[in-house]
């Protein structure tokens, strides 16, 4: 039922909705990017911009994404605990954004993407579960829900756009939504393990 309830929240049902039509906006000018001789690259073309989108998502469904209702607001994290990143999870938060700035191919950008979504949403309820005294609770979603990542990220990865195709010759522009879209609902449905975790 927690399931249930934090994924029919209006804030992160709109937020995801959201996110999902820039990712698709993204996509679409991604792929008329490359179609332009002048402007057609073997990579990504605006890796910076999924990697925003993924940061957006889960700042904007905050608290949402953990299954509360309400919950102490960034500055609130800031001043009583001295930041909003949970210092451990700052090498592997950085690590995953740097891989997500370097122009990559559609496959290995997937990868990074979710791992940017993971380790963000990571860092946030190790810092929210301090501030809340939940000392003992960790970013582990449970086995089952690791499980259905990795079939999400397999699925993803089936469906993304080989990288030897260059981006020009991908044949629709929804190729290009294919890696970050999954790394959008990777990070929910990890989010959706530790909202568990809160609400048990």
């Amino acid at each position: 039922m927690y399931i249930l309830d934090t994924f029919l929240s209006k804030r992160l049902l709109i937020c995801f909705i959201s996110c999902s039509g820039l990712v698709m906006l993204i996509g679409y000018i991604e792929w008329r990017l490359a179609k332009a001789p002048a402007t057609s690259r073997g990579g990504s073309g605006l890796p910076l911009a999924q990697a925003i989108v993924i940061l957006l998502f889960v700042a904007g469904s905050y608290p949402a994404l953990f299954g509360l209702r309400v919950a102490p607001t960034f500055l609130k994290l800031l001043n009583d605990t001295g930041t909003v990143v949970n210092p451990r999870w700052a090498i592997p938060l950085l690590f995953s954004l740097s891989l997500c700035v370097i122009p990559a191919r559609q496959r290995p950008a997937l990868f990074s993407l979710a791992a940017l979504g993971i380790c963000t949403t990571a860092a946030l309820f190790q810092t929210l579960s301090v501030y809340l005294g939940m000392t003992r609770i960790t970013p582990w979603p449970g086995g089952d829900l690791v499980m259905a990542l990795l079939m999400i990220l397999w699925v993803g990865y089936r469906f993304t756009p080989d990288s030897t195709v260059p981006p020009r010759e991908r044949r629709h522009w929804v190729e290009h939504t294919s890696a970050p879209l999954t790394a959008l609902i990777a990070t929910l449905v990890y989010a959706l393990g530790l909202a568990r975790e809160i609400t048990l």
